[in-house]
């Protein structure tokens, strides 16, 4: 009897492989330094919310009713509703909260690297669990903060060479008042122009002040051309507007002002900005002043970002910028052992090379294979290196074998002379 073969995977949940895994390290570790440098502090969020913290912000019924059927609902031993996480800043502000950060520092500088779970429909670049790599500022309405933002974002694309792909949008969406007089202004625009009335969906969804209705049907406001909110934007947001494009100007920093760009959800202010390639967002964020007194009864000025990691080392992958070995300078090393005693040499070999270069990898292989399987596997694996360490019958020394596929040599070497015959400073 035949026995069933069992589907494994989950719709729209893919397994990250070994080589992707080192990719993504790879580009971690860029960016995890560069926040550093800018003095920013790494913090972890849980996994599972209480569904309560969203219903308490998202309480318009149709961005509500949108948000909740692309959650993953689980239920504890007393029946209380907990969610997988579906963004990052909500759950970010809750950690603010519960760790006295609002308390303790007037500006708190933060990011994490979270699994984010949403039930979506599966199409290209887009999963039902992905990674967000998030950033948020709290504690100042200073533009300064929007520009530190966006530099640190620029100096990274820029280093792992995918600038040229993608393009920065930037919208000013104003504050609350702004939006009421923006949002009366539209309904009166499409009662005239187009002869809707007060019973029409589309103006029942304006008439709740919810911009993501402009971001739900973006399309079909475009194509009906009507007014753009930033010429109902308050004189103080249209000063940072200014200052913020002065500075892209002044980096050299490509632009692009999108009147019609909006967040998808309703907690944004001021200034917006997303990072596209063909319509598709790798990296989205901006203000959202108002969000943290909803949460903590207490007003304290935010914003932040978010980058798709999923979605920006595909863009990596497709547009061939994955060399990352040669790019950057990262030198692997394999080494391995031909008999069971050589393996103290290996390990003797592993510390004196780590500590020596922080850019080279090195790969340990225990697995006893004859010389010529090693030095396959190596070339097939790409490795710059290959270091076979065996002892000959009959005789107690250990040799030391290198193969340097860079500069195409091979040495006998020794423990002493190991850095020296590897040429790798």
């Amino acid at each position: 009897m035949k026995k069933k073969n069992i589907n494994l995977s989950i719709k729209g949940i893919k397994d990250i492989s070994i080589d992707e895994l080192k990719i993504w390290d790879y580009y971690f570790d860029i960016l995890n330094n560069i926040l550093i440098s800018f003095n920013y502090s790494k913090i972890q969020l849980s996994i599972l919310e209480k569904i309560d913290i969203f219903k308490n912000i998202i309480k318009n019924d149709l961005e509500y009713n949108v948000f909740i059927k692309k959650t993953y609902n689980l239920f504890d031993k007393n029946n209380k509703v907990l969610i997988l996480n579906p963004e990052g800043t909500i759950p970010c502000i809750k950690y603010c909260i519960l760790n006295n950060l609002y308390y303790k520092n007037k500006i708190n500088k933060l990011y994490y690297f979270n699994p984010i779970f949403r039930y979506e429909n599966t199409q290209y670049m887009r999963y039902r669990k992905f990674y967000q790599f998030g950033i948020e500022i709290f504690g100042s309405n200073k533009i300064e903060y929007e520009i530190e933002l966006i530099y640190i974002i620029f100096i990274f694309f820029k280093k792992i060479n995918i600038l040229k792909y993608l393009k920065l949008n930037i919208n000013n969406i104003g504050n609350y008042n702004d939006r009421i007089n923006y949002c009366d202004n539209v309904i009166n625009y499409l009662k005239n122009k187009f002869n809707y009335n007060n019973n029409d969906f589309i103006i029942k969804e304006i008439k709740k002040y919810d911009l993501s209705i402009f971001y739900k049907k973006k399309d079909f406001f475009y194509n009906k051309k009507i007014p753009v909110i930033y010429d109902y934007v308050n004189k103080y947001s249209k000063e940072k507007m200014f200052n913020f494009i002065n500075f892209l100007k002044f980096n050299n920093i490509n632009y692009n002002i999108n009147y019609f760009l909006f967040r998808g959800l309703n907690y944004y202010n001021d200034i917006i900005f997303e990072w596209n390639i063909n319509k598709i967002s790798i990296c989205g964020g901006g203000r959202y002043d108002n969000l943290v007194e909803k949460m903590y009864n207490k007003n304290i000025y935010a914003l932040g970002l978010a980058i798709g990691w999923n979605r920006l080392i595909k863009l990596i992958y497709e547009k061939n910028e994955n060399k990352y070995l040669k790019l950057n300078n990262i030198i692997y090393i394999y080494i391995s052992c031909i008999n069971f005693l050589c393996i103290y040499t290996m390990i003797n070999i592993y510390n004196i090379i780590s500590k020596e270069n922080n850019k080279i990898i090195i790969v340990l292989d225990y697995s006893l294979k004859t010389l010529k399987k090693n030095l396959e596997l190596s070339f097939k694996k790409k490795y710059n290196i290959c270091i076979l360490i065996y002892k000959l019958k009959n005789n107690n020394n250990i040799k030391i074998y290198i193969k340097n596929f860079n500069y195409k040599y091979t040495k006998i070497s020794s423990i002493k002379n190991i850095l020296k015959d590897l040429k790798i400073k």
